[in-house]
């Protein structure tokens, strides 16, 4: 049996904390700066897209039903410490009285340990209004946990699982809890310019967003396209969850991203 403990602060210390957590960000990010002038090795990158709505691959919910960009930046150290920020903004008014936009702060480590890719991180989910002081944040601490890449031929595959637990914070509409997933990552080497992705997961998730507790099958197919420095790279999500019900049905999400490394 599991079971999660939440503090109660006050707004005072509400903003203490996201200050705190703030402060911390920003300092990983001069250390990384620091450690680029230093040892030349550190890795900035980025990805800006569209998608034509904001869709939960593990929890299977439509966030926000508005066409959204969403982008990220992420700073990466030689020793697997990197800081990263996401970021959603929608087009237009707010749809069926969904959360709207949001910005995340990332902090974490990802390296190999013995013949795994594992990644450890802290995700900080600043609900919309950013900066208003909403009170539907929620600290997320999360693994990942890879299997080492199975090759045959242009095809590599290397099973995966997730465990992500969310502690809103006090005075939040939500009640927490976690999703638990296994799935393939997968890609097909079309040509040196050209591959083609596919990430099947099966996710448990206990209520995490107050919704029912349910299974979701997600399955993520993307084409990385090279095109010069950039990767472009059209995408599909479709979620269907073992039971429908008021939160989930069977959703589908098309997306245009794009991606860089300096």
């Amino acid at each position: 049996m599991v079971s999660y403990h939440f503090c109660t602060l006050n707004k005072k210390g509400e903003e203490m904390k996201a200050g705190i957590m703030l402060v911390v960000l920003v300092v990983g990010l001069m250390a990384s700066v620091v450690d680029a002038q230093e040892t030349n090795a550190v890795e900035v990158s980025y990805t800006v897209g569209v998608v034509d709505k904001y869709l939960l691959p593990t929890g299977g919910t439509v966030y926000d039903g508005r066409t959204m960009m969403q982008g990220d930046l992420t700073v990466s150290l030689p020793n697997g410490l990197y800081v990263s920020f996401w970021g959603a903004r929608g087009f237009g008014d707010l749809k069926d009285d969904l959360r709207g936009d949001e910005v995340d702060y990332i902090i974490g480590w990802a390296s190999d340990v013995g013949p795994c890719a594992v990644d450890i991180a802290l995700v900080y989910y600043d609900i919309a209004p950013v900066f208003k002081g909403r009170m539907d944040n929620i600290w997320a601490p999360y693994v990942k946990v890879s299997s080492p890449e199975y090759e045959f031929g242009q095809l590599a595959v290397s099973p995966f699982g997730r465990i992500e637990v969310d502690i809103p914070e006090a005075g939040s509409s939500f009640g927490g809890g976690a999703f638990f997933s296994a799935g393939v990552d997968s890609s097909y080497v079309l040509s040196d310019q050209v591959v083609v992705n596919y990430s099947p997961s099966l996710t448990y998730d206990n209520g995490a967003y107050d919704g029912e507790k349910n299974f979701i099958c997600a399955q993520v197919i993307s084409l990385d396209m090279t095109v010069g420095p950039l990767v472009v790279s059209p995408n599909f999500l479709l979620t269907v969850p073992l039971q429908e019900d008021e939160n989930r049905e069977v959703e589908t999400c098309f997306g245009l991203s794009v991606a860089g490394a300096f």
